[in-house]
């Protein structure tokens, strides 16, 4: 196993919490966590996918690694539409979905790409940009109200924003790792933090 000797995270004296748990693998091997789709599952509108969270009240400032591959071999990205992993922000305080994250993987297709996703009241919008890299930094940070998230593709490279949310979510909040699969065939998400 490329990323050593994993051990689940879910046990009990992990800070880490679990949603959804039953769509997904989780691990950890020192700083890097593996999430590893299980069944078909998605973020998108009412529908929520699985995530390792922490509960996060006032400022923060995460900073990681993500790389995502095909389960079967780690040198290929996925390659079918709808797999993809990335930084999560939610309100886990109300009826309706509010999530705001940003992923890399694919979509509708096997074109990786960067994409920004913003659901309010299970209602979702994403942007997207094709990329050619399967792994990036990422960054996801808050003072006071606003919250921003960020990307690099080299860990020298300068910070660029990519989303910047203002008083939409309460003081605590979940931060998560996510992934999502919606085919059978699922990937690998690995990040180091």
């Amino acid at each position: 196993d490329q990323f050593g000797n994993r051990t689940s995270l879910a046990s009990a004296n992990s800070s880490w919490h679990h949603f959804n748990e039953r769509y997904m693998y989780a691990s950890n091997n020192a700083d890097t966590i593996v999430l590893q789709a299980q069944n078909r599952c998605l973020w998108f509108r009412q529908s929520t996918g699985p995530m390792v969270y922490l509960n996060k009240k006032g400022d923060f400032d995460l900073q990681l690694k993500l790389f995502i591959s095909q389960q079967t071999d780690k040198s290929i990205p996925p390659d079918k539409g709808f797999q993809a992993g990335g930084i999560i922000i939610r309100n886990p305080t109300t009826e309706k979905e509010n999530h705001t994250a940003i992923w890399l993987g694919t979509s509708g297709n096997k074109v990786l790409k960067l994409s920004t996703q913003k659901t309010i009241d299970n209602k979702s919008k994403i942007k997207s940009e094709v990329v050619d890299k399967s792994i990036v930094h990422l960054r996801v940070r808050r003072q006071g109200n606003n919250i921003s998230f960020y990307y690099r593709w080299e860990k020298t490279a300068e910070w660029e924003k990519i989303i910047e949310e203002v008083k939409v979510f309460p003081e605590t909040i979940q931060l998560g790792l996510a992934t999502f699969a919606h085919f059978s065939e699922m990937h690998l998400v690995c990040i180091r933090i």
